[in-house]
């Protein structure tokens, strides 16, 4: 699937690619794409590639959680942003599982976009101070 779409006559040249293009969000999320088509077709090594980005993010989440200065984690709302975790169920569903399983929390989709939920939160805070 991904020499479908990109010419890449080796892992060196994947693994430049990846690099050469690193802040550049959409080539990267078309790669992430392909892992969830390939996974869904049974693809052992896209199935892992999803299983261990799953993980990573969740270890960003994680460490968040553990930094707020709150130990009562019970109101918090954790909400899910960015297109691997928008885009690709496998993903979502790891790190909603582990949420869950670590910390008894749900996860879910803002309503609007990152920016009008950052907002709304910020509004909110400056309401109660």
């Amino acid at each position: 699937l991904v020499s479908a779409q990109q010419p890449f006559p080796d892992t060196v040249a994947l693994n430049t690619f990846a690099m050469e293009h690193i802040c550049g969000k959409p080539a990267i999320a078309g790669l992430a794409r392909l892992a969830d088509q390939a996974a869904a077709e049974g693809d052992a090594i896209a199935a892992h590639i999803l299983l261990k980005s799953a993980d990573d993010l969740y270890a960003i989440l994680r460490d968040a959680l553990q930094a707020l200065p709150i130990r009562d984690l019970e109101n918090v709302r954790v909400l899910l942003w960015g297109s691997v975790l928008v885009h690709c169920a496998p993903v979502a569903a790891r790190v909603r599982q582990r949420l869950r399983a670590d910390f008894s929390l749900g996860a879910e989709y803002p309503a609007g976009s990152a920016l009008e939920e950052s907002l709304r939160v910020a509004r909110s805070s400056a309401d109660m101070s």
